[in-house]
This record gives C-alpha cells, structure tokens and sequence, in this order.
C-alpha cells in the first residue's frame, strides 16, 4: 500500500521565504509540523518551478504552475504523472487545486470571498483565471475541508458543493501563546519595537476586508491626549487595494498609529500579551485566529459581529458593528479612562481559545485522509 500523501505548500513557503506568513501560511505550517511530528510519510509540493526548498527537505517538489491549467483541461502532465505513482492522496492547502486522475484530491478551503464579496478582491485578469482554475479544482476534488460551519454554509451556496462533500476542522492556537514569558523578555520586545506602555493592537494582512479603514477613523476620534496615553499599533504586511491607506500609514500623518508591518511570531506573541485591547472589526472572515490568539493573550478583544467571527468568538469579548465609528472610538475611551473595563470574563475566554488546539487539527485530518486512503 502506498502511504504517501502530496501536501501543496505554496502560499506556506513563498510566505516563509519573504517574511509575510498569512493565515493559510499558518494553518500549512503547523499542518506539516504536526505531521513530521506523528512520523507521517509527505512530500511538500510547491507550485514554482524555479523555487528550491531552503531547509534540505528532500521529499520537496517543485512543479510548474502551467501543469494546474493541463490537468484543469485533462492533458496529460508528465510531472504529476511520475508523482501519482508514489502517493495515494493531495491535499491543498491554498489555492492551488489540481485535478489529479485516479488520485483523492482534499481541498482545505479558509472562505469564499472571491465570489461572495468580490470586491473585496483584486479581480485583474491574472486573477481571474486562478480564480476560475481554483473553482474547476474545487468542485472536483474529493472533499473539501474548511474551518467554520458559517465557511461550510457559504461554499454550499456560493459553490453550489454539497454539503456532505464539505467536512469542518477547525483551526488551533499554537501552544506557545498559552505560556508566560519572563520580564527580561517583555522588556526585550518592548525595547525591540519601541513600544509605549500602553497600545492598542490589531493584526492582519492590509486589504479592503479588514477594514483598517474604519479603526483608523475611530482612534482619530479620539482627542490628541487620549491617543498619546495609548497609540493604535498596525502588524500586517500590505496585501492589495488600499494605496490610500498604505500612503498615510508610511507618510506617519498621526505620529500615534504606527505601522509594524511583518515581525518575528514569537515576538507578535509577546505583543498580543501586552497591549491594552485587540481590535479585529474585518467586515469577512471565514475563521479569525487573531481572535483566539488575543483571547489565549488575556487580552480584552472588541471585533466584528459578522461571519465567522461571531461564531468563533463564542459569545466572549466584545461584538460590534464594524461600520459604528463612533461606537468603536467610545470603546476606546473607555479602555484608556478605565483600566478594568473589558477585565472582567479574560479567564473565561483564555479557557475558550484552549478548545482550539492544532492536536485535534491534526488528528481529524488525519482521520479524514485515512478515509480516502487505499
């Protein structure tokens, strides 16, 4: 019995390579850690013919990406030829979804915002046909896995997928923001970054969904002697769509938001633990881990009450609007005027965020490739 599977790791190590690891990039790592860890039999595929593993893994292979468009079309690709004979099972993790012959296809699938909310999306042309590419994938592929029933409802009805072809696994928090770090390193981080003695955080990639937009006209609500006791900190590298943004954000037109871009995930750890609040007002969101990860951080955390975020925030935090400006500038007010406001349910949501671990991750995707597997 072959007992290999393909795991498609593109997004995963382009984004290690660059410094810009996303949410896909997360779930890919600690997906292939998580199965080097269980001794799992693997190859990472990665869709570039010119990229080269950088940590000597052997079992890493570099494809073509003109071999997705041949199989999406049934020509014959020499290159998954000779790969179909060593494995029994692909499984993508991004948006690079081959029709494979003969061999079970799982496609992990985060949302459906390129056709529910197009234009949330940079539709140039080149987009347009990986977007067309990834949909012939997806609807053929065996299986799908995505990360919340409210991502399951709308592959159901923006896809048309059935539902029983759709199977829920949720995403973890890494374990590493369950432990306590010494002063020494606080105080490293603080000195790294220049960071005030108080903050408020928000952390993802800048597009027009995450709405930065909006958090940015809140905090300038707020009188100067306000946002100088606590400045808005953005970490996120910039993603498409929002040159206005990105213009004010590098121009520094208000010395008290500051754009952190990409920094080291040990480091993002520690900052997540000492901010004053998490604000997360994305207007779509197929998950949220930053929400789980500032509920890990005994962080107070106010974030939208739309898509996946009110299922996953499990009733814990604070739920807004993410279009009340002024609700969302009072909030502020209030968490710089009052330190104990937003304390009060820390423990319960710190005891929440723990139900999502990568282990369980792990083990029902295992479970689920053991169910294709012949």
């Amino acid at each position: 019995m072959i007992n290999h599977i393909a795991l498609g790791c593109s997004v995963f190590r382009k984004g290690q390579k660059t410094n810009g690891i996303d949410g896909i990039g997360v779930y890919t790592k600690n997906l292939v850690d998580g199965l080097r860890k269980e001794k799992f039999n693997f190859y990472e595929i990665f869709f570039d013919s010119n990229f080269t593993s950088f940590d000597q893994n052997k079992n890493f292979i570099s494809i073509n990406k003109i071999n997705l468009i041949m199989l999406a079309y049934g020509i014959k690709s020499s290159s998954f030829n000779s790969l179909t004979q060593k494995i029994s099972l692909f499984h993508s993790t991004d948006f690079y979804v081959p029709i494979i012959p003969q061999v079970p296809v799982i496609a992990s699938l985060m949302d459906v915002i390129p056709f529910s909310n197009p234009e949330f999306i940079n539709n140039n042309p080149l987009n347009n046909l990986k977007k067309h590419l990834w949909l012939k994938g997806l609807k053929s592929a065996s299986q799908i896995i995505t990360i919340s029933n409210y991502s399951k409802y709308t592959i159901n009805k923006y896809l048309g997928i059935d539902n029983n072809k759709i199977s829920v696994i949720p995403l973890g928090v890494e374990d590493k923001f369950f432990q306590n770090h010494s002063n020494f390193s606080i105080e490293e981080v603080i000195t790294k970054y220049d960071l005030p003695n108080s903050f408020f955080l928000t952390v993802g990639t800048i597009q027009p969904r995450k709405n930065y937009e909006s958090l940015i006209d809140a905090y300038n609500l707020l009188p100067i002697s306000l946002q100088q006791q606590c400045p808005l900190i953005i970490i996120g590298k910039y993603g498409w769509g929002c040159e206005k943004l990105q213009n004010y954000l590098v121009k520094m037109k208000n010395p008290n938001i500051r754009w952190l871009k990409y920094i080291d995930r040990n480091d993002l750890i520690i900052i997540y633990k000492i901010a004053r609040a998490f604000f997360f007002i994305s207007f779509n969101e197929g998950f949220g881990i930053p929400l789980l990860e500032a509920f890990a951080s005994k962080t107070p955390v106010v974030y939208s009450n739309t898509t996946a975020l009110k299922e996953i925030g499990g009733g814990y935090g604070i739920k807004i609007n993410p279009k009340n400006i002024d609700l969302l500038s009072d909030l502020m007010k209030n968490f710089i005027n009052d330190k104990s406001f937003g304390m009060s349910s820390l423990e319960k949501s710190y005891s929440y965020s723990k139900k999502y671990n990568w282990k369980k991750t792990i083990s029902d995707t295992k479970s689920l490739y053991e169910k294709f597997m012949v």
